[in-house]
């Protein structure tokens, strides 16, 4: 299997391409001028994951936020368990960035249940600074991980620790 599975551009300064191939780890740019120019693409090591996007939002105050699962693509976790296709897409973690990408510090896990797939994260910052995210957390029970929605929310004071 070859070709771009997922792109992200964050307010023309980020862009994560995925791309799957001999490496399947894809690249990331930055851009210092707001998208005028791009610095030369480098090997995505930090934002890992197995075939699921990487979800990303500037808050309010100005950090980047970032959620993803931070997995390697071909890993050891079975991509199936009891027949259910989880696509070893666990743990989901979040971190933040003060410096526009260039840096992203207090790596924080969401979820981490082994049973479970989590991927395919919304990221909605609410009025009062904190932020709710709905994603796809299906275990074998319900035969897929895609198949069950979980919405949790990031208070303001867990916002404050990242």
């Amino acid at each position: 299997r070859a070709g771009i599975l997922s792109t992200l551009l964050m307010a023309g300064i980020y862009c994560v391409l995925t791309v799957l191939g001999a490496q399947s780890r894809g690249v990331i740019g930055i851009s210092a001028d707001g998208g005028e120019t791009w610095l030369s693409p480098e090997p995505n090591l930090r934002f890992t994951s197995p075939d699921s996007p990487l979800s990303m939002k500037r808050l309010s105050d100005g950090r980047l936020f970032a959620v993803w699962n931070p997995i390697p693509r071909g890993n050891v976790r079975p991509w199936r368990i009891d027949g259910a296709m989880t696509g070893s897409r666990t743990p989901l973690v979040c971190a933040v960035s003060r410096d526009e990408g260039a840096t992203w510090e207090s790596i924080t896990t969401i979820e981490d249940d082994d049973r479970r797939g989590f991927c395919y994260i919304a990221i909605h910052e609410l009025s009062d600074g904190s932020v709710l995210l709905g994603y796809c957390a299906g275990s074998p029970e319900d035969k897929c991980c895609l198949s069950r929605l979980r919405i949790r929310k990031l208070t303001k004071e867990d916002m404050a620790t990242l």
